[in-house]
């Protein structure tokens, strides 16, 4: 097992099958306890998602997320095998995050439980790439917005359906609040290098260019941009005063709300 340099992210090569409880003893308050230093070595699997992790870390969108997961709801990197796969009714070319009740034990002779498992294995096949989002780093980074929702909301997964009509997408296409919220955070990631930007949960589909600027995709999806301001203010906040991302709809919502935009000394280092 390795862990992303001194963030609250692991990675295993151990085999985990969908729904295990592993084996633990359970750790006194916090639940988590950051070793002293990341490991070092590991597996080809583990190292090969350390270098996806150290890619997302270089962004600013990838390097403000990573350094807002909590240590109190840490995230396990395991391989999306075709076991977990199947149980997902998905492929090994995605990733998938679920809320875990395990205990596990950590390199620093702590115990991990409650955290966000998640299943991912870097593949930058031509299989797998079939559209904006779906490069191995995006794929890891729109997960791991999940894990940060789960996060702030003790583990659990609040679904907040959102529908209607926006410039002919349905909403629908975005299955609820919590998928509308990483496809949007992802978008602001990728623009910071690309300008095929995804539409929706449903597909990989390219966000039409008449929505991929901030201000006409704040317009066109204010209502659901609301929901999220209010719900997870503080990474809605601090996203908004990045300005390496070309696409920032969060940005131009909060100077719409006659927020003032400049540096804080909250924006985490």
């Amino acid at each position: 097992m390795l862990q992303f340099r001194d963030r609250p992210i692991f990675v295993t090569d151990t085999s985990i099958p969908y729904g295990a409880q592993l084996p633990g003893s359970a750790p006194a308050a916090p639940f988590y306890v950051p070793p002293a230093r990341p490991g070092v070595g590991g597996t080809a699997y583990e190292n090969s998602v350390i270098d996806v992790l150290n890619r997302i870390e270089r962004q600013a969108v990838g390097h403000l997320l990573l350094s807002l997961i909590p240590v109190y709801y840490p995230v396990l990197i395991v391989k999306m095998t075709d076991e977990i796969a199947n149980a997902l009714g998905t492929s090994t070319c995605n990733a998938a995050t679920i809320m875990s009740r395990d205990t596990i034990p950590l390199p620093s002779g702590k115990a991990l439980r409650g955290y966000s498992k998640m299943a991912y294995t870097p593949s930058d096949s031509q299989e797998c790439r079939k559209g904006p989002g779906t490069r191995p780093d995006e794929a890891l980074f729109h997960e791991l917005v999940h894990a940060y929702h789960r996060a702030m909301h003790g583990g659990l997964n609040p679904f907040y359906s959102i529908t209607g009509t926006i410039s002919g997408n349905d909403l629908s296409d975005f299955g609820n609040l919590d998928e509308f919220q990483s496809i949007l955070v992802a978008n602001m990631y990728i623009s910071e290098y690309s300008s095929a930007l995804r539409r929706d949960h449903k597909s990989s589909a390219t966000l039409p260019p008449e929505l991929s600027t901030s201000r006409a995709y704040c317009d066109a999806y204010r209502p659901s941009i609301k929901l999220l301001a209010q719900r997870q203010r503080r990474l809605m906040n601090l996203l908004s005063f990045l300005t390496e991302p070309r696409f920032n709809p969060l940005r131009a919502y909060f100077s719409d709300e006659r927020r003032e935009l400049y540096p804080t000394d909250f924006l985490p280092q």
